[in-house]
């Protein structure tokens, strides 16, 4: 799951968390700017 903001404040992160807990899903984040996107993905495949 790829997340785009230009925040994303701690309430709405622990939600995301608790609403994906029990999947595999995998959750990235990034600001709307495809420098911070690429750098993100690039960080992400990597694992």
């Amino acid at each position: 799951m790829i997340i785009l903001t230009d925040y994303v404040g701690h309430q709405l992160t622990k939600q995301i968390k608790e609403s994906t807990k029990d999947s595999k899903a995998e959750i990235m984040y990034s600001k709307r700017s495809w420098i911070h996107m690429e750098k993100g993905i690039e960080e992400f495949l990597a694992r």
